[in-house]
């Protein structure tokens, strides 16, 4: 992995070096071809202007003289041009096209390049000979390699450069390398089930890239922890749960069985309860492994929360009844709709007000009600209301308080559903308590305004 990633990163050093070393030997090149041009240029145009300094038997003192003063070989020889641009008898291989050789007549001088050879032109004299007019230009070319003399320079520099890529790879290969390395040992022991495994945190001059992973590491090994430690004790809580109505069903049984209890009736009615309880909390334990696993189907629909409220309560008055408490119901007088199924949030209602009664005082409501973004369904009890501590759990698996019993025995998963229930349907459930010195307890289910539809009371 290390020899891969030193050849990647020497790679795309490599590359950035070419493609920046390309085209700036292109604009040195350029930059060059220009200097040469405008030097040549000022030459022309300064000989030009002493005619006395130039003929025939000058030219090769002047090309010499000119070459040793700029390190090159320079030419200088003349050239004649008529009205249409088109040279005569001239030195050969004088790249003036007729455009040139046009402004040449015209009197301006000229200067370009071609084939690694810079080249400029003045005009002498214009001769007129009968009807025909020529002009006599100082033509001056530089045999200058550009390509050579930088070429070399960038060879070198690039050679150097590619060098200090190499070295600097290989550092950036082996701490990447090494880290990875590490963070990799790490997930086969989290996968191998050791999920006390974590990565020692990098130093905050390390790669950002690196610390992320590495943090990123250390919370799923952390996340994987706690889920399987809340998994143990949810198995020890349900088996718990599991047991005690078994050992009162296997007692009960075996006394009658026996022939030790006198009042048979009875006894078989505290069976059936018992077997009323278990059968109960294996439902809960069946609707909520659906409903975390999303096997379970939502009828989502307009639904009127005031009914759903009303006949939830309606449904319960004769429970409440029962345990000597009050169940008001404070809903208004118009239908708000809302997108929910039926029959899931009438199962929370009903869960929400089993649990209310199992730690109420004397009274319990249900209130529904509309701002302007939500539509709120609560469930309030007087209960002596659940600690802070407790607060942030009361949703969890089988969580139940002992600084609170309540005066009947749940299976612990009724407020889970209704967390799973709320979430598919998207709302939100929460819980506040204490309302007030007293105590009390509040279960919220908010529907967002983007899933309420009001009717008014039709």
């Amino acid at each position: 992995m290390r020899a891969r990633i030193t050849l990647t990163l020497f790679a795309l050093v490599a590359a950035a070096l070419f493609l920046a070393g390309s085209v700036s030997l292109l604009l040195v090149r350029h930059a060059q071809s220009a200097s040469a041009q405008t030097a040549l240029e000022n030459e022309a145009l300064t000989l030009a202007a002493n005619p006395t300094l130039v003929s025939k038997s000058t030219l090769p003192t002047l090309t010499k003289l000119l070459g040793l003063a700029s390190g090159g070989k320079i030419l200088v020889d003349s050239v004649t041009v008529d009205r249409d641009g088109v040279l005569l008898p001239a030195p050969p291989g004088v790249p003036i096209d007729r455009a040139q050789g046009r402004a040449l007549f015209a009197g301006q001088s000229i200067k370009t390049s071609r084939n690694h050879l810079a080249f400029a032109a003045a005009r002498l004299t214009t001769i007129s000979t009968g009807r025909t007019r020529i002009t006599v230009a100082l033509y001056l070319e530089s045999r200058l390699n550009f390509a050579t003399d930088n070429g070399w320079y960038f060879l070198t520099a690039g050679g150097v450069a590619l060098l200090v890529a190499a070295a600097v790879a290989a550092v950036i290969s082996q701490r990447i390398s090494r880290r990875v390395g590490a963070v990799a040992v790490a997930a086969r022991n989290i996968a191998a089930g050791d999920l006390a495994t974590r990565v020692r945190p990098l130093g905050d001059r390390t790669y950002p890239e690196l610390r992320e992973l590495d943090a990123s590491i250390n919370t799923m090994a952390a996340n994987l922890e706690r889920a399987q430690q809340a998994e143990r004790d949810f198995l020890l809580a349900i088996s718990h749960e599991f047991r005690t109505p078994l050992t009162s069903i296997r007692g009960y049984a075996e006394a009658i069985s026996e022939g030790a209890v006198e009042d048979t009736t009875r006894a078989a009615s505290v069976v059936v309860a018992e077997a009323d309880r278990l059968e109960h909390l294996i439902g809960d334990l069946l609707d909520l492994a659906r409903l975390r696993a999303r096997q379970f189907a939502l009828d989502i629909g307009e639904i009127d929360v005031v009914a759903v409220a009303s006949q939830g309560a309606a449904a319960m008055r004769f429970a409440f009844t029962a345990e000597g408490l009050e169940l008001a119901v404070e809903v208004p007088d118009e239908r708000l709709m809302v997108r929910a199924d039926y029959h899931r949030l009438a199962q929370v209602v009903a869960n929400l007000l089993e649990n209310a009664q199992r730690f109420a005082r004397t009274r319990v409501s249900i209130l529904v009600e509309r701002d302007n973004e939500h539509v709120l369904v609560a469930v309030r009890d007087d209960g002596r209301g659940i600690d802070s501590e407790d607060l942030p759990h009361i949703f969890e698996r089988l969580f139940k308080s002992d600084r609170h019993p309540g005066r009947t025995s749940g299976s612990g998963l009724g407020l889970a559903i209704v967390a799973e229930l709320a979430a598919a349907m998207d709302a939100t459930v929460t819980a506040h308590s204490p309302l007030g010195p007293d105590g009390g307890t509040e279960m919220r289910i908010v529907f967002h305004l983007d899933s309420v539809e009001a009717d008014g009371g039709g």
